[in-house]
């Protein structure tokens, strides 16, 4: 998809190879919704592939096929593709305004045919609120947007540097955009991007509004409303960019040459950047610090349980660690990370995480700190929990105050470091 993106501007071998690396360069600097692009396997990165597809189609002018593309796309993600959608009709209207694209009449068909791939994502999504009371509904908003997913989808968490930079680079993608001899190819770029911004500031409207309002507003903002924007804007630089540098290296060689080393090294310096944090750290972003106190450990202890524990126990385990299901392939009874989607059950997890956990990040700890070893134990019965897994400031914290009723039994296993612990929580008198 980004290979036909990228020659539909410049048909030069080996330029959709400096294209995509500057695109990422660019998508992981200057994005500001936590969006990504690059870097994991989930149904949006299918989906942003049909997007270019898609994209591709609208920059060659072939309008009855853009909404076959993305209609695929939203089957992948229904927001992804449905978001496309709306930030590329304003293109295809200017362009239809031109007499250089198809009517309404016209697309009805590629329209409807995209209406009915995008169904089976449509559908799911439109149950998750089914039979909810609208009490609990507007609490599952709540929990969502403000709680759980603000990084994403509340603007008062954005950065306000980040803000600027991605505003300074749709600036300067129209710029090179009106540099280039015109194209329905560059304009469709500049509109998309254009058009994702626009959609940004809409949902930064509701947020200031939903003030006011905040059930409304969060029942609003939960439609991630400036994801387009972290990917649409960076593709749209990324490809404005080498056009411009195709352009430049014809026009004036001296300096076209000069800005293609520039733009190399910037994309370069990023990719290295990234190769060497990798290589050094030797551990995924999931397990870095703040997620698990050492990754090793963590990965150690969890090939433990997964060697020597039953494969359906479920286990209570550290609030903030993602990748305990990756490495032990047990089921856990609750954690930060896996949020569910539909709204009597995002309620019931944030009432489950703070039985278990308490209301903040640290307050395990302090929770424990009043706990015996019989609370512990009935919490785990509670929860069908047959193990716990502590590390060692929740293990201190726990201790701290020894007496009778503290008493601690001898763990399962420790790690070598001595960092984690599996406690069994079942069987012990």
């Amino acid at each position: 998809g980004w290979q036909r993106l990228s020659w539909r501007l410049v048909a030069r071998p080996w330029w959709s190879v400096f294209s995509a690396a500057l695109m990422i360069a660019l998508q992981e600097r200057c994005q500001v919704a936590g969006e990504w692009l690059v870097g994991g396997f989930e149904a949006k990165g299918i989906a942003y592939a049909l997007v270019f597809f898609g994209l591709d189609a609208a920059m060659a002018g072939k309008w009855r096929a853009v909404w076959l593309w993305l209609g695929a796309a939203s089957a992948w993600h229904v927001l992804v593709g449905g978001w496309s959608v709306i930030a590329l009709l304003p293109a295809w209207w200017l362009e239809h305004r031109a007499g250089k694209a198809p009517g309404i009449r016209a697309l009805l068909v590629p329209l409807a045919l995209g209406g009915l791939m995008a169904l089976p994502a449509l559908i799911p999504a439109l149950e998750l609120t089914m039979g909810a009371a609208p009490e609990v509904v507007d609490e599952a908003n709540r929990i969502y947007v403000f709680e759980r997913l603000p990084h994403h989808l509340s603007p008062a968490t954005f950065p306000p540097r980040g803000v600027a930079i991605l505003g300074l680079l749709l600036l300067a993608t129209g710029v090179i955009s009106r540099a280039m001899p015109a194209s329905v190819a560059t304009r469709t770029l500049w509109r998309f991007a254009l058009a994702s911004a626009a959609v940004w500031l809409t949902g930064w409207l509701i947020a200031k509004l939903g003030g006011l309002a905040p059930d409304r507003g969060a029942w609003l903002l939960k439609y991630y409303w400036f994801r387009l924007a972290d990917v649409a804007i960076p593709v749209s630089g990324a490809l404005a960019a080498i056009g411009y540098l195709n352009y430049a290296l014809r026009s004036s060689p001296n300096w076209g040459r000069a800005w293609v080393t520039a733009a190399s090294c910037y994309a370069a310096f990023h990719v290295a950047d990234f190769g060497i944090q990798t290589h050094t750290l030797g551990y995924p972003r999931a397990d870095r610090p703040g997620k698990v106190v050492d990754a090793a450990a963590w990965r150690e202890v969890c090939a433990w349980i997964a060697a020597n524990t039953p494969p359906d126990a479920k286990f209570i385990t550290p609030r903030q660690n993602q990748s305990f299901k990756w490495y032990a392939e047990r089921p856990e009874v609750v954690t930060w990370k896996d949020v569910p989607q539909d709204a009597e059950e995002i309620v019931r997890w944030r009432e489950t995480l703070v039985d278990v956990y308490g209301e903040g990040e640290r307050e395990w700890e302090r929770k424990f700190q009043s706990k015996s070893w019989d609370d512990v134990r009935n919490l785990g019965q509670k929860y069908a929990a047959e193990y716990l897994v502590m590390d060692q400031v929740t293990t201190a914290a726990f201790t701290k105050n020894q007496g009778p009723s503290r008493l601690v039994p001898r763990p399962e296993y420790t790690d070598t470091k001595g960092i984690y612990a599996v406690y069994k929580l079942t069987g012990l008198e």
